[in-house]
């Protein structure tokens, strides 16, 4: 049932890698931000993106994402009709 799913889920988006540039471009945000503790984790997903020249990204906390250089966060109430 869980594989189900996932499998349903994957298969409507495009699955990102974590590469050696994903890792040196979050390596130089945590630097460059100051970041530590738990934000290091969305600033990974940012860096991830970036890497893989995706500029957008939906979700409901815009402002964890505010500061990053050239990520666009977006809330989904945004693309409301």
């Amino acid at each position: 049932m869980a594989r189900a799913a996932t499998d349903g889920f994957v298969s409507q988006f495009r699955l990102l890698a974590e590469t050696r540039e994903a890792f040196e471009r979050w390596r130089g945000l945590v630097t460059d931000l100051a970041v530590c503790g738990k934000r290091a984790h969305d600033v990974r997903i940012a860096a991830v993106l970036l890497a893989a020249g995706v500029a957008d990204l939906l979700t409901l906390n815009t402002q964890d994402f505010s500061d990053i250089p050239g990520l666009i966060a977006r809330h989904p109430s945004s693309l409301a009709p």
